[in-house]
């Protein structure tokens, strides 16, 4: 009997070995926060962060949310700022009707981290490889010119779409409307950052209006990252 609970221990210890190897072990749960300053002050200025938003853009929901790695001292995070009028969740008619020509809204900024120390082994961490795949067949064929910001390679794409007739919840008609959706990746101090922003526009916005005004803005919020300025996201 004793050799059976000799056996059973020796195999939780060598379970758990192979456990803290794979990094299964080796991060605390998803830590949520009410502000980006917040994440700031736990995660520290290891991490660059989307600290410049949009002129006029004033999110009316916003998700941030860190993940610690206690084996590396390190952090991920996910940070989402939306216009909760402005997404598929909701009956959109009433905000895109007061779209004005000329006058395109910023629907959502999402930024997320994959700090790679960790999770490039980690089976229980897809993504990180997912989007490490992204960034590196980005930058093999860059679909545009990188922008080139304080000697970071930011890699993006932006796609536009004239949605004629929009449906919420399959079955609420909305007015059409305009959509760019824009993205970004780059490397930093070894970490991957990504960065998207979708923008509604009137449905007379035109394909190169919407994409040249979406990239200065994904762009100036990159910008902001890299060269650690202060906005209105805290």
């Amino acid at each position: 009997m004793r050799k059976i609970i000799q056996s059973i221990i020796t195999v939780l210890i060598f379970i758990f070995i192979i456990f803290s190897i794979s990094g299964c072990a080796d991060a605390s749960e998803d830590t949520y926060f009410d502000t980006l300053d917040g994440l700031k002050t736990a995660a520290g200025d290891g991490l660059l962060y989307p600290n410049v938003l949009p002129d006029g853009f004033e999110p009316t929901y916003s998700l941030i949310s860190g993940y610690y790695y206690k084996r590396v001292d390190a952090w991920d995070y996910f940070v989402s700022f939306r216009n909760k009028g402005l997404t598929m969740e909701v009956d959109n008619s009433e905000y895109i009707k007061k779209i004005a020509e000329g006058s395109p809204v910023v629907e959502s900024i999402d930024a997320r981290t994959f700090e790679p120390k960790h999770r490039v082994d980690n089976f229980n961490n897809p993504n990180r490889r997912i989007e490490t795949d992204r960034y590196n067949q980005m930058a093999k064929n860059p679909e545009e010119p990188p922008w080139n910001i304080a000697d970071v390679s930011v890699y993006h794409r932006g796609a536009y779409s004239l949605v004629s007739e929009a449906y919420d919840g399959g079955s609420l008609s909305c007015p059409a409307y305009a959509l760019v959706s824009e993205y970004a990746m780059f490397m930093y101090g070894g970490v991957l950052y990504t960065v998207e922003l979708r923008v509604f526009g009137h449905e007379n916005e035109s394909e190169q209006a919407m994409l040249e005004l979406g990239g200065n803005m994904l762009k100036n919020i990159v910008g902001g990252m890299i060269s650690g300025e202060n906005g209105g996201a805290g």
